[in-house]
């Protein structure tokens, strides 16, 4: 028996970045492949929470710098690929769907 694999068209990191596929799912683009992310659970999520806390309360109120959850980061060795930090720290507030740059703190959690 021969299974047949249709093959999959690779998109380019700005075809992802305005593409929808009609649902609330979330995917990072790697090597331009969407992968789903699988949904975070309870302890997953405040983890998050209580990291991005502790971050922000160790910042100067006047710094330029913002600590965002789900920040989009531009792999920069690894062609047509974006990943979605847990939470990162940076002096570019960004805009939806937009990589952050200069990031000075990555935290994935595990």
């Amino acid at each position: 028996m021969t299974l047949a694999v249709v093959a999959q068209r690779r998109m380019t990191l700005d075809e992802f970045l305005v593409w929808d596929d009609g649902t609330q799912r979330r995917y990072e683009l790697i090597e331009g492949v969407p992968v789903m992310m699988a949904p975070a659970n309870r302890r997953h999520r405040r983890i998050v929470i209580n990291l991005a806390h502790i971050l922000m309360g160790r910042l100067d109120p006047d710094s330029p710098f913002a600590v965002e959850s789900e920040a989009g980061l531009i792999a920069p060795t690894i062609a047509q690929t974006w990943l979605e930090a847990d939470v990162a720290v940076s002096d570019d507030p960004g805009i939806a769907r937009q990589p952050m740059d200069r990031p000075v703190l990555i935290a994935e959690v595990l």
